[in-house]
């Protein structure tokens, strides 16, 4: 019994020194960093899109300045247009008593876009028709890239509506414009782009063989605003 024991503690004692000896395994030495991981977040294309345009009230003028052709500039009264033979009480049309322009662009492409309008001639809806143009002239810009083109640029470039009877004769007018994104501009139009159509718009009439035989009334012409998802080139 004295034997057995001996050998078993003998044989603990080299199993310890197994673990012990020279083939000890070593800890790894702390790693504290930095280490990088990734987050990622999808961003969906949007619209372009017309979100607002205005009516435009120029007043009153007298059938003498008309006949006689002693024509005025007749600065934009207000932006609230009554019922009449465009705007009637069933179709109001678009058109919003604020004076507000607002073009919204979502997209995330930066390819710029275009604002064009143009403008039917004047009538009272029985036959009789007033030919000219309108200056439109913005105020109060606000656009979430302050990169935007004006609205009014400056000298001749302002922009002008001709209207006349045979509507096929006048051309649609640049009216606003965001350029393309470039090496070296960002897209201009991109976001909430906005400015209001009041102070210093205004129309003139011109000649037209018509004007001796114009007649009393409300007279009003469509604006036909339309959008390019483009600058023009």
């Amino acid at each position: 019994m004295k034997i057995v024991t001996n050998f078993a503690i003998a044989f603990v004692t080299l199993m310890l020194a197994g673990f012990v000896g020279p083939h000890q395994s070593v800890m790894a030495a702390d790693d504290l960093g930095p280490k990088k991981s990734s987050a990622q977040l999808t961003v969906d294309a949007g619209n372009i899109m017309i979100q607002q345009v205005p009516d435009l009230n120029f007043g009153g003028i007298s059938v003498h300045e008309i006949v006689s052709g002693s024509f005025q500039r007749h600065p934009l009264k207000s932006n609230l247009v009554n019922p009449g033979p465009i705007k009637t009480a069933t179709n109001a049309n678009d058109g919003n008593a604020t004076g507000l322009l607002q073009i919204a662009d979502y997209r995330g492409t930066g390819a710029g876009w275009r604002l064009e309008a143009k403008m039917d001639a004047l009538t009272d809806g029985k036959g009789h028709f007033l030919a000219g143009y309108v200056d439109l002239v913005g105020s109060q810009l606000t656009a979430s890239n302050p990169d935007i083109n004006p609205i009014n640029p400056a000298g001749s470039n302002v922009p002008r509506l001709n209207f006349a009877k045979d509507n096929t004769s006048v051309s649609s007018t640049v009216v606003w414009q965001a350029d393309a994104e470039t090496g070296t501009k960002s897209g201009q139009g991109q976001g909430n782009n906005q400015t209001t159509i009041g102070t210093r718009t205004a129309l003139t009439l011109v000649a037209t063989n018509t004007n001796v035989t114009i007649a009393k009334g409300r007279y009003q012409g469509a604006i036909t605003w339309t959008l390019s998802n483009a600058p023009k080139g």
